[in-house]
């Protein structure tokens, strides 16, 4: 499929690079509707299609596992996770930083 990849890229490279004109380009999409219809490329187009079907189910059953522990801070298999919300994080003092706006702390006019 590298080389279908690697074809595609130079036909869409040339159309875009080329100054010859309406001819040309006419010629380099023809042959780019051709190579879609081809039944291999077809038939990498609908297994890359199965592929990412299933990546994104894999994906989103993934994330609700992950949402189910962290919304009640236990895996399921009963213990802790152990993991901190951002809320219980320390926040560093505001006496650090100096003041918005002037130096004698006043909004800039």
């Amino acid at each position: 499929m590298s080389k279908v990849t690697l074809l595609a890229a130079a036909a869409v490279g040339y159309v875009l690079g080329s100054r010859a004109g309406r001819g040309h380009y006419e010629i380099v999409k023809d042959q780019a509707l051709k190579l879609w219809q081809t039944p291999q490329v077809q038939d990498a187009a609908n297994q890359a299609t199965e592929v990412a079907k299933d990546a994104a189910e894999q994906v989103k059953d993934k994330a609700s596992e992950a949402t189910e522990q962290n919304s009640d801070g236990q895996s399921s298999d009963g213990q802790s996770s152990g993991g901190r919300h951002s809320a219980d994080q320390v926040q560093p003092p505001s006496s650090q930083y100096p003041p918005a706006g002037g130096t004698d702390g006043t909004a800039p006019s």
